[in-house]
C-alpha cells in the first residue's frame, strides 16, 4: 500500500487496522466550521435518512453542494498536509446524525473510489468531528482488519446485488471497536474497512465532516452494475464532478432506467464476484484479527433487540434482483412497526422494492 501518513507508526497501525485516529483541528477552526455549519441550516433539509444519517453531498442542489465541498476542503487540506504526504482529496460534505433513538448506520463498506486492480493503491475517508463523541452519540465503531477479509469491489446500485456484509448487520455490530473521539480528532479510515454507527440517543446533533482521500497518482474509479445484468460490473474511470452528479439514488434510478451514467469512460466489464459467508466464518475472520465483542452493544438489550427486528425486516426485502420481489411477511412488517414510525417503514420498503423513495 502506498504510503501517504508522515508518522510511520500512524501508517503501519492503518495499513493493519484500516482505520487510525489523529487530533486534526484546534479550536479556533473547529468553531469556524461549526460556525458555517449552523449558517447553513436554513439552506439544508437535515434529517436521518434511511442511512440513518444525513449527508450534504445528496442535497439536490448542486451548486449548494459544490460550495459546502469547496469551503470544507480548502478549510481541511492545510490541516492534513500535517499528517499526510502524497496525496489528495475529493469531494467532503457534513455527515450530520439527528437524535433519533432508531436511526442505525448498518455495519457496511463504502464504495470503491480507486481501480480495484492496483492493489498499492486504496482510498479513504478523512473523518472529522466537531463535537465530544461517545457510542451514544452515534461515534463511529470499526471491524479492524475488515479491509482485509473482505476485499471486493463495493459498487452500486446497492440495491440490486447483495454483498459480504449484509444479513450480517447484528453480527458485525456487537464487535465495531468505538475509539473515543475528542472535538476536532480525525479518524482516517480505508472504504473497505467495515463501519457503523448507533443511534444518536443524545439531544444534540452530531456533526461530522467527511473528507474522501487517495494516494496522489491514484485515479478515481466507480463501479456500476451493467443495466440489464445482475452479475457484472462496467469499470467507470471519473472525476470528482461524477458525484455531484451521482449518488446512492441518482445511480438506482440510472440503473432501473437501463442506462450508463454520463461523465465517465467505460473502461472493463467486470464479473461480479462477491464473496457469502456464515455466520461462524464470518466470526472467525473477526476474531482472527483481534476485535471482540463491544460492552456497548451486549450491555444494551433494547439494542440487541431493535436491531434483531431491523434485520429480520431487511431479511425478508433482501434479495438479489429487488424488481421480481413480489410478497413480503407481514408478521415480520408487524414487529417492526413497533419500533419504527409507519413512514419510515413506508420509505424503507419503498426503497428496497423499487429503488426509489
Amino acid at each position: 500500500m502506498k504510503s501517504v501518513l508522515i508518522d510511520t507508526k500512524k501508517q503501519e497501525e492503518f495499513e493493519l487496522n484500516g482505520y487510525v485516529k489523529f487530533p486534526l483541528l484546534d479550536s479556533e477552526t473547529n468553531n469556524i466550521l461549526l460556525q458555517y455549519y449552523d449558517e447553513l441550516k436554513d439552506k439544508i433539509n437535515i434529517q436521518n435518512s434511511i442511512y440513518g444519517i444525513y449527508v450534504s453531498l445528496d442535497e439536490k442542489d448542486r451548486e449548494l453542494k459544490l460550495t459546502i465541498m469547496d469551503f470544507l476542503q480548502k478549510s481541511i487540506q492545510p490541516k492534513l498536509d500535517s499528517f499526510l504526504v502524497n496525496y489528495k482529496v475529493h469531494l467532503g460534505g457534513f455527515i450530520v446524525k439527528e437524535p433519533d433513538n432508531f436511526s442505525y448506520t448498518y455495519p457496511h463498506q463504502d464504495w470503491t473510489f480507486v481501480d480495484h486492480e492496483d492493489r498499492e493503491s486504496f482510498s479513504a475517508t478523512v473523518w472529522i468531528s466537531l463535537n465530544d463523541l461517545t457510542p451514544e452519540m452515534g461515534s463511529l465503531g470499526f471491524i479492524k482488519g475488515s479491509q482485509h477479509f473482505l476485499n471486493g469491489i463495493i459498487g452500486s446500485p446497492s440495491t440490486h446485488f447483495r454483498n459480504s456484509t449484509q444479513g450480517h448487520e447484528e453480527l458485525l455490530f456487537q464487535y465495531l471497536d468505538f475509539p473515543k473521539v475528542n472535538c476536532g480528532d480525525a479518524i482516517m479510515f480505508n472504504n473497505k474497512c467495515v463501519h457503523g454507527a448507533n443511534p444518536n440517543q443524545t439531544p444534540n446533533s452530531r456533526v461530522i465532516i467527511g473528507i474522501g482521500i487517495t494516494p496522489k497518482e491514484s485515479s478515481l474509479y466507480h463501479y456500476f452494475l451493467k443495466p440489464n445484468s445482475t452479475d457484472k460490473f462496467l469499470k467507470l474511470k471519473v472525476n470528482e464532478d461524477f458525484f455531484m452528479d451521482y449518488m446512492n439514488q441518482d445511480l438506482i434510478n440510472t440503473y432501473n432506467d437501463g442506462q450508463v451514467p454520463n461523465n465517465c469512460i467505460v473502461e472493463d466489464e467486470i464479473d461480479l464476484e462477491i464473496n457469502q459467508y456464515s455466520n461462524d466464518e464470518m466470526i472467525k475472520m473477526i476474531l482472527e484479527k483481534g476485535n471482540i465483542k463491544n460492552d456497548f452493544f451486549i450491555k444494551r438489550p433494547e439494542n440487541k433487540a431493535i436491531n434483531e427486528n431491523i434485520v429480520e425486516f431487511k431479511k425478508v426485502i433482501e434479495i438479489k434482483k429487488v424488481s421480481t420481489y413480489s410478497k413480503i411477511d407481514m408478521s415480520k412488517i408487524i414487529n417492526f412497526f413497533r419500533i419504527y414510525t409507519p413512514y419510515n417503514i413506508f420509505k424503507e420498503a419503498k426503497f428496497r422494492l423499487t429503488g426509489k423513495y
